[in-house]
């Protein structure tokens, strides 16, 4: 084991669940810190083969500044969800002066990485994106919304994808219509951008659409330099009445024909996760070979 790592917390009630947080920091949120963690059997047996976790603390020191009910919503859908291509809440605890959230551990980073140290060509890309719209229809059966798709959100473990990050997401009616100004803004519809009337569901295939093309080409759907306010955002996309696709890189037209679907402007227009689900450049995008080719790439910068 890492001489620098340490020991700073032991958690859970029972042997099974006891749990041990380190010093080692490896993420931070606007309310939390994420550390390396280890089942306490596990540790003390296997050492340096022991099974990572994270745990997700939340410090309670000014309870009125904590978004109390955002955490409830995350835990309860991380609870409930139980998914291949969502991140595992392995266990939840409250104490006095922190929230923990113990969650399974995802070595190999999340998509914002990824696409810094590799060009991936259209097969590797469909297939991590045909995980993340079966995630997506997972979520949507249990009424579930992320509200703020974006790489970083989008975690990668074993070549298999992780959706992650429900600190915004919203349990609700599929049938739900909102109003209100959540999330990433490149990454949100031009409705969520001007806070109009959208439906979730839509609000999320844009997110992901902007994510498959930003996974292709490596920037955004729309040329975008500095852009200082949500108007001004909204302008371009709008203003914008065809996706440019760089001769650079040639990708099949039914990828385009998706791509331009989950980009309509109008809400109505957009794609629902079952018809994408449905295409077949999607059913066939889950082949071994590029889930090694994704493995072999981490490999390379881990």
């Amino acid at each position: 084991m890492d001489k620098q790592i340490q020991i700073v917390k032991e958690i859970g009630k029972t042997p099974e669940e006891q749990v041990l947080i380190t010093n080692v920091t490896i993420g931070e949120g606007a309310f939390s810190k994420v550390y390396i963690a280890f089942y306490k059997k596990e540790f003390f047996e296997k050492k340096e083969k022991a099974t990572k976790l994270c745990a997700k603390i939340l410090q309670i020191s000014n309870p009125t500044q904590l978004p109390y009910k955002q955490i409830q919503t995350e835990q309860q859908i991380m609870m409930s969800i139980q998914s291949p291509y969502v991140l595992r809440l392995l266990q939840f605890h409250q104490t006095i002066n922190n929230i923990y959230f113990i969650l399974e551990y995802c070595e190999d980073g999340d998509l914002t990485k990824l696409l810094k140290y590799n060009e991936l060509n259209e097969g590797q890309v469909l297939y991590l994106f045909g995980q993340l719209s079966r995630g997506m229809l997972e979520l949507k059966k249990q009424n579930v919304f992320h509200r703020d798709l974006k790489p970083s959100n989008i975690l990668i473990k074993e070549g298999t994808i992780k959706i992650a990050d429900f600190g915004l997401s919203k349990i609700c009616d599929p049938l739900h219509i909102s109003n209100t100004q959540v999330g990433t803004p490149y990454y949100m519809s031009p409705q969520a951008l001007e806070s109009k009337n959208y439906n979730l569901e839509k609000n999320d295939i844009w997110s992901a659409g902007v994510m498959l093309y930003q996974m292709l080409y490596r920037k955004f759907p729309w040329e975008i330099q500095q852009i200082e306010t949500h108007q001004k955002l909204i302008d371009v996309i709008k203003n914008t009445t065809n996706i440019h696709f760089s001769n650079n890189f040639s990708i099949s037209e039914d990828t385009k024909d998706l791509i331009k679907n989950m980009l309509e402007v109008e809400e109505a227009n957009r794609f629902e996760w079952e018809e994408i689900i449905n295409m077949n450049i999607i059913k066939e995008s889950q082949k071994e070979e590029y889930k090694s080719q994704i493995i072999q790439m981490i490999k390379k910068y881990k």
